[in-house]
């Protein structure tokens, strides 16, 4: 989408605004949580975290999921 027609602080408020499909503004989350490594994505130690299974920006299969799940209730069970 072109916004020529916006001056640069509009244009960027109106990029902040944007709405992401949700794999995608996970991906993003993880991301900024990462200061924009990809690599630290993939690498990312917080298996408790409930956006973990999706922070590729895929669908997990259910047993990476499921894992995922169980290891967040048992950090929230610690707590």
């Amino acid at each position: 989408m072109s916004l020529s027609w916006l001056d640069d602080e509009d244009a960027a408020a109106v990029e902040k605004t944007r709405v992401l499909r949700p794999l995608k503004a996970i991906r993003a989350k993880c991301l900024d949580c990462c200061c924009g490594s990809v690599k630290e994505v993939r690498l990312c130690p917080s298996r408790s975290c409930f956006l973990w299974p999706y922070r590729m920006g895929t669908r997990p299969t259910s047993k990476v999921a499921q894992a995922a799940n169980e290891a967040a209730q048992m950090a929230e069970a610690e707590r």
